[in-house]
């Protein structure tokens, strides 16, 4: 009579857990690309270039969501994110940032949610498809002057 209650209970524990887990490990993960970047696997400053180089890494689509239009980069990566493929995506027009494009809905909503990594800062969203992360090697307000200068804004 107890087995199937502590089985529930058990089940309630996990889905209330594994989100948390899954944010830590998020959270320490990107505080290592902020402080050992990978080296870049392609240089260019065409961004259809990158995107399709991104594309074939994520088996995905070729696009970026609107927000990042004004967003140029210098250079990609293939990475890991939470046991998920990833795009490590250099920032041109700010050698402090990068966007890391994972090929899995690591939040619940598109909403921005910052998180603060050591000596650096993130926004983290999600298409419901996706998620993005810039990282930026600097104070949150410094990111949030990037983030508003070049129109990524909720």
């Amino acid at each position: 009579m107890l087995a199937p209650a502590l089985v529930l209970v058990l089940i309630a524990l996990f889905v209330w857990v594994a989100p948390r887990f899954e944010q830590a490990r998020l959270s320490r993960e990107m505080a290592i690309l902020l402080s050992e970047p990978p080296a870049l696997e392609i240089n260019s400053t065409d961004r259809k270039q990158l995107l399709e180089w991104s594309a074939s890494q994520l088996k995905g689509p070729r696009t970026l969501p609107a927000e990042l239009d004004k967003v140029e980069f210098r250079g990609a990566a293939a990475i890991s994110v939470a046991a998920h493929k990833a795009v490590l995506l250099k920032m041109n027009n700010e050698q402090r940032a990068s966007l890391v494009v994972v090929d899995a809905p690591l939040t619940q909503d598109n909403r921005f949610h910052s998180m603060h990594e050591g000596s650096g800062s993130a926004s983290l969203w999600s298409d419901g498809r996706r998620s993005y992360v810039l990282l930026f090697n600097g104070s949150e307000q410094e990111l949030h002057a990037y983030m508003t200068k070049m129109g990524i804004t909720a």
